[in-house]
């Protein structure tokens, strides 16, 4: 698969040649492991071209799911959560807001599963001075019993997919930064599966190989009914999900200009 980078201000086009079987935002994985693993309610949309498959998180579903968040921040970032689909990111100019008072830097990261290799697109929050990615959290609590048992695996899914090693949180009380603190990625897989049971521990390999087979299942399917777009759902309390053919049109789930750029019939 080949593609040029939308323009942007001063830097130039770009071309990139990819390999990768899967597309999609590092926020798709992020909830695919996390709700797989916790057997939490999930809802995507799914379509196979020219031997890819494309995945993103139902709209709707994302929408009413963002209403229910329990772990709601004060920096929580609905783009970065549902985000624009990967054909979009690729094929359409950057959208920031003039009043905007933060910066944030976009990633296309390669992840390497055993059945098949994943191209997805996300934000982070910073560089440092070795060029190495950082993610930033800003949250009420810090690194308390409340991070470990309802964030602690979210956060290394984040980071994984989006590239980034280490994190800098801000502990934050009454709407004031009273601590900071840092963790990277390796630690808080470690510390995340030696967690007592009170605060549901979880492993990693686990973690990853769920959203493999995932994947492989989801992959196998859809390659049968190419350009035919796909409802995939899992209910809550349950392993098994199921994939139906979405009312969706294809040339819905594709903007045109992706459409247009890779020569696909309509």
């Amino acid at each position: 698969m080949r593609w040029e980078a939308p323009p942007v201000p001063v830097l130039p086009c770009f071309s990139v040649t990819s390999k990768c079987q899967i597309f999609c935002k590092t926020g798709v994985l992020q909830g695919i492991g996390e709700r797989l693993y916790w057997k939490r309610e999930l809802k995507l949309n799914a379509c196979f071209v020219n031997d890819a498959l494309f995945i993103q998180i139902d709209m709707d579903f994302a929408m009413e799911d963002v209403k229910n968040r329990a772990d709601f921040t004060c920096n929580f970032n609905k783009s970065s959560y549902f985000g624009r689909q990967f054909p979009k990111e690729i094929t359409q100019a950057v959208e920031v807001p003039a009043d905007a008072d933060f910066m944030e830097f976009r990633t296309v990261v390669q992840t390497e599963f055993p059945s098949h290799t994943v191209l997805s697109t996300g934000e982070i929050d910073a560089i440092d001075q070795e060029d190495q990615l950082v993610e930033i959290k800003c949250l009420r609590g810090g690194f308390d019993n409340r991070f470990w048992k309802e964030r602690s695996c979210k956060l290394f899914l984040q980071m994984f997919f989006s590239g980034s090693r280490r994190c800098i949180q801000g502990h934050s009380k009454s709407d004031h930064i009273i601590d900071i603190g840092e963790i990277d990625l390796d630690r808080l897989a470690e510390k995340g599966a030696d967690l007592p049971d009170r605060l549901f521990p979880w492993y990693k390999d686990d973690v990853l190989r769920f959203i493999d087979e995932f994947l492989a299942s989801v992959y196998a399917r859809l390659s049968q009914s190419p350009k035919t777009v796909f409802t995939v759902t899992k209910d809550e309390g349950h392993s098994r999900f199921h994939i139906e053919k979405s009312e969706m049109a294809f040339t819905d789930f594709f903007p045109m200009e992706f459409l247009t750029h890779f020569n696909i019939d309509t």
